[in-house]
């Protein structure tokens, strides 16, 4: 009551009337005892919007996520069968092959060039002296 008795020392022209106002705060109570059935149906509309879009999700998921996983499965299974194969091993060497074959001709070719002017230059040296 400390409390009570300070604030009614601070605003001493404010009348006090707490039973008129456990009155109309019982009054309050009892009207918002049940939420307003507006509200309730507000919530219930938004939670059934929820529970849709999670069954249209779950069913677009079953109808092209799952097939789309299994294809790719079925495809990459596929493709380790065929790049295993004898045929297609060879088809590969010969590929890598073709690639790397005119790498290794100019290899080939620089280090000849470097040979002879090595070679002409040893010629130069010894055909001075």
């Amino acid at each position: 009551m400390a409390e009570l008795d300070a604030y009614c020392a601070l605003h001493p022209n404010e009348t006090l009337d707490f039973g008129s106002w456990a009155a109309e705060e019982l009054a309050y109570l009892k009207a918002v005892k049940f939420e307003p059935k507006q509200d309730v149906l507000r919530v219930t509309y938004v939670e059934e919007l929820e529970k849709l879009a999670k069954l249209e999700y779950d069913i677009v998921k079953s109808a092209v996520v799952i097939p789309l996983i299994h294809f790719t499965e079925m495809l990459s299974n596929r493709l380790e069968t065929i790049i295993s194969s004898p045929t297609i091993n060879c088809h590969l060497h010969q590929a890598q092959v073709s690639v790397t074959w005119p790498l290794q001709l100019r290899n080939e070719v620089m280090q000849r060039d470097v040979q002879l002017s090595a070679g002409l230059e040893a010629n130069r040296t010894e055909s001075k002296t």
